[in-house]
């Protein structure tokens, strides 16, 4: 296995202000990566970035060897970079399997072959008994789910997760573990952007942390958690104390 992101000297200014500044960091085939550091850090411009929301100020980002820092977001996830946004917004008044097969139809044109291929995503992430309900109807947690199957359905190699288990009950944190280490069984990348530390620390095998725009750390979960630059900057010293 060897890089399949390759983040280097990434800098992104918004009215001459640094959002992310001069951040370089390499993903790994089949990594889980964590991205933590407090509000306003930089990480969802960094997946901005990444994903070609943004435009880079400076700096260049590579799949797979071949430079898509210049490319439109629907040519990277064409590529097999997907991901999920903080706030999801699905196709209220289409249903779940409507809103699957939109991500599918981002690969395939024949509409039987869109409808088998949202379908499998449905049934991976335990969504048919709400296959033809509203997605306006779903909790929150089903919604998460919805989000989470509309980028499977692209049929990424990367997939960025931006808080996707924010606002869920601790039993629907520990489900969305079990789906995150079960994609990455499946050959899947990931990057993760998340506040919840239990489950940060839990399926990461390495961390990188931002603040005010800057990489301050990048280690293995206990080596990020016990830097005291991350401590002052995001974890407390409350979190300090019960390490």
């Amino acid at each position: 296995m060897g890089k399949i992101i390759e983040v280097v000297n990434v800098s992104k200014y918004f009215g001459g202000l640094p959002a992310v500044n001069n951040v370089s960091f390499d993903v790994e085939e089949r990594e889980i990566l964590g991205l933590i550091g407090p509000n306003g850090a930089g990480k969802t411009t960094l997946f901005n970035l990444i994903a070609g929301y943004h435009t880079l100020t400076h700096g260049k980002v590579l799949f797979q060897g071949k430079l898509i820092s210049h490319l439109r977001p629907n040519k990277i996830c064409d590529m097999g970079v997907a991901r999920t946004f903080q706030v999801v917004k699905p196709f209220g008044e289409m249903t779940v399997e409507e809103n699957v097969m939109v991500g599918a139809f981002n690969l395939y044109s024949d509409i039987n072959t869109v409808r088998t291929k949202a379908q499998e995503v449905i049934e991976r992430l335990d969504l048919t008994s709400e296959r033809q309900q509203p997605a306006k109807s779903l909790t929150i947690a089903d919604r998460k789910k919805l989000e989470l199957a509309r980028a499977l359905a692209t049929e990424p190699k990367v997939l960025m997760l931006d808080e996707v288990m924010a606002g869920l009950r601790p039993n629907e944190v520990d489900a969305f573990l079990n789906i995150i280490r079960e994609l990455q069984a499946s050959g899947i990348t990931i990057i993760v952007v998340e506040h919840i530390m239990r489950a940060i620390m839990s399926i990461c095998e390495r961390l990188i942390v931002l603040d005010h725009g800057e990489k301050i750390a990048e280690g293995n979960p206990q080596e990020v958690t016990n830097n005291p630059a991350v401590i002052k900057s995001y974890l407390g010293k409350e979190y300090q104390a019960d390490a």
